[in-house]
């Protein structure tokens, strides 16, 4: 049993992160492999026969349980809604491009309901900018930014639409660097009437 407990922790770290960071919200795909300690602690509960082997044990699953009820809880409280979901992932992976175009995306969305739209066009722009210092080649970043001009009722940088057109011509692009519903958006919003 000791070695399937760890093989199972093992495994299933393996098949979900290995050499490869995840991105932020997929840290979940790791639960699952967080069981092989407690598979273990239970089994050294069953075979242990010393009382005080076994309160150690006890003790130590009830300490695993625990931790695992407040990783439970913090992350749902970071779920309660979108903002304190993107929030708390700009927060805990303030590196991660998608982390950043998740918050600023969020930001531009709520403009027109936004208690202070001047501090929010403030923050998206930030992540934005955040988002080409990690990676100049995403071009989700200058759509975003596009879509915040739109949004503020101004026209949109020349800079940034010849940034984007050159980045459209020049690049190899994969699904980190640009994503097709930024295509869509634009295309609603021009046969909106900009609405």
């Amino acid at each position: 049993m000791p070695a399937f407990a760890v093989l199972f922790f093992l495994a299933g770290h393996a098949l979900e992160s290995s050499i490869f960071p995840l991105e932020p919200v997929y840290e979940h795909r790791n639960y699952l492999a967080a069981i092989g300690p407690c598979f273990l602690l239970a089994w050294l509960l069953v075979v242990t026969p010393r009382p005080q082997s076994r309160r150690l044990f006890l003790g130590l699953g009830l300490t695993l349980v625990a931790a695992h009820a407040m990783a439970t809880h913090l992350r749902a409280r970071d779920w309660s809604s979108l903002e304190s979901f993107v929030a708390a992932e700009v927060q805990h992976q303030p590196d991660s491009p998608r982390a950043n175009f998740h918050a600023a995306q969020t930001l531009i969305s709520q403009l027109s309901a936004h208690p202070d739209p001047a501090a929010a066009a403030a923050a998206a722009s930030h992540y934005l900018a955040r988002i080409r210092e990690l990676d100049p080649r995403n071009l989700d970043a200058l759509f975003a930014g596009i879509v915040l001009d739109l949004h503020l009722n101004r026209q949109p940088d020349p800079a940034l639409v010849d940034d984007l057109i050159t980045g459209l011509r020049e690049h190899r692009l994969g699904p980190m660097q640009l994503t097709t519903g930024q295509f869509g958006f634009l295309v609603r919003w021009h046969l909106g009437g900009g609405h």
